[in-house]
């Protein structure tokens, strides 16, 4: 009993102390910036709430690697393969983020979507992207600066459909394959710079 009653004491006074180092969600209600890292472009991020914001990013990548794809609903190896691509695309990802301070920084999880539009370099096919991904990171407001930096990891899993394009669509209609499914993993590291308001 005693024991029990120890560790009772303990994690209340653990809760407490948490609780009183945690200030409000965020200091302002809007923002707007610039996100660099695995994608690169243009950042937006408002608060619906205390604790709750909405982040869109409208960025470019220049380089993606696709580590699969599905022909006539079969799974064929790209590595190495006729169908080993890389591509870019610009692609619109909005996310709902749920923040919680601890200290001086604002640490957020939420999900979201994203879809876009590109081209795979090396057999020029167009390709249209639709996707879902989680995200997760840590953002610092700096003191007496209108400015917020952050840090996500966003894991997700991209969905691109790829139609050719001359000469390669006749070569592929031939083969019997008018377009491909790709599926690859969708992950983004970004750093975000943002103006507060």
């Amino acid at each position: 009993m005693t024991h029990n009653l120890i560790i009772y004491h303990i994690s209340l006074i653990i809760i407490l102390i948490l609780t009183a180092s945690q200030l409000t969600a965020q200091n302002y209600k809007n923002s707007v910036g610039v996100v660099a890292g695995s994608r690169n472009g243009i950042s937006y991020k408002g608060f619906v709430s205390e604790r709750s914001a909405i982040q869109v990013d409208l960025s470019f990548n220049p380089n993606t690697t696709v580590g699969g794809c599905y022909i006539n609903n079969e799974l064929y190896p790209t590595k190495g393969s006729i169908l080993d691509c890389r591509y870019w695309d610009i692609s619109v990802n909005p996310n709902y983020e749920y923040h919680k301070r601890y200290v001086h920084v604002n640490m957020y999880i939420g999900a979201g979507v994203t879809g876009g539009w590109g081209r795979e370099m090396q057999h020029d096919f167009r390709l249209l992207k639709a996707g879902v991904n989680a995200i997760v990171g840590f953002e610092y407001n700096v003191k007496n600066v209108p400015l917020a930096l952050a840090l996500d990891f966003r894991p997700g899993y991209a969905y691109l459909y790829a139609t050719f394009t001359a000469p390669q669509k006749h070569l592929y209609q031939i083969a019997g394959y008018p377009n491909a499914d790709f599926h690859t993993i969708d992950w983004a590291l970004t750093f975000s710079l943002r103006y507060t308001i």
